[in-house]
């Protein structure tokens, strides 16, 4: 006889909810339950007001926040304010001792709560409340000879601090909030694959992902600071450092200690025997490249 246990979904970690406000900002954690994120119930109430007292039993909540009574039933979509009504997309529910509520409690239950304004944008894990104006950006991609050039244009001025993690390359954009029109661009392009908006700390980033490793990266601003620029491009004698030079050079270095000593007083532009040229010889630029691979073919043909 088999028997069959279905164990209940629990709760994962969903990632940071930040909410800005008009001179600071705060983070609370999320949990997801059954495809729906969560936020704890007290904490939140706490960002916004003074909770003066709870009154917790085993299915229901009280919370009395400022001048209103606030009820919570487990498994039940309806929120009492006082003697008011409201209802959200999904219940209420205890999530290791804690209560959660739904994110759309913050545009259902806070704005009747607070007399500020409150600006969500559905399913996004911002949200900004007062007079907080984000900023915005949009993206443009010009091709380049051995590269590429993205252009960020913000409709406010922003401040700029690079870093590079995991291979990628990281663009903060200051302390002012900002609201992309979306988070993550995809881009079919031998530079760079992606380019995602992050903001999970509360400070608002850019984080580029190229699309192969070994590019070089120059970042830089303009008109005002509401301008961002960034070239990708080929690393300066990548032609140089190619498997096929790199061939050629070893060919050279072989030949040349085969050769008698007299050979070793013929010199390349860089005033040293060839099989002793430094390595920044082959790779400091495509001009210097192209001449090195030059005389050293000239090299081989004539020994």
């Amino acid at each position: 006889m088999l028997m069959l246990l279905a164990w209940p979904a629990r709760p994962a970690q969903s990632g940071n909810f930040v909410f800005y406000f008009p001179k600071t900002h705060s983070i609370l954690p999320m949990k997801a339950y059954q495809n729906v994120r969560y936020l704890p119930a007290l904490k939140l109430l706490n960002l916004f007001g003074h909770v003066a007292g709870i009154q917790a039993k085993r299915k229901t909540l009280k919370v009395w926040f400022e001048s209103t009574e606030i009820r919570f039933r487990e498994k039940n979509p309806t929120v009492r304010l006082n003697n008011a009504k409201l209802r959200l997309s999904n219940p209420p529910q205890t999530m290791e001792g804690e209560w959660m509520v739904p994110v759309d409690f913050l545009t259902e239950v806070l704005p009747t709560l607070i007399n500020q304004t409150v600006e969500y944008q559905k399913g996004q894990n911002r949200i900004f409340i007062g007079n907080v104006k984000p900023n915005s950006f949009t993206v443009h991609m010009e091709p380049l000879d051995g590269g590429t050039q993205l252009t960020f244009q913000f409709a406010d001025p922003i401040s700029l601090r690079t870093a590079a993690r995991n291979s990628r390359w990281i663009l903060y954009l200051g302390s002012h909030p900002v609201e992309p029109i979306q988070s993550s661009f995809e881009f079919q392009n031998s530079y760079v694959s992606r380019v995602q908006f992050e903001d999970q700390d509360g400070h608002p980033k850019l984080v580029l992902t190229p699309a192969v490793k070994g590019l070089d990266f120059y970042p830089k601003l303009g008109n005002e600071n509401k301008t961002l620029v960034a070239d990708i491009m080929k690393p300066k004698g990548a032609e140089a450092r190619s498997p096929g030079f790199r061939r050629l050079r070893l060919r050279v270095r072989r030949r040349s200690s085969r050769l008698p000593r007299r050979w070793f007083s013929r010199r390349l532009p860089c005033r040293v025997p060839i099989s002793r040229c430094p390595p920044w010889f082959w790779t400091r630029g495509t001009a210097a490249a192209t001449r090195a691979r030059r005389t050293a073919r000239g090299f081989l043909k004539r020994t």
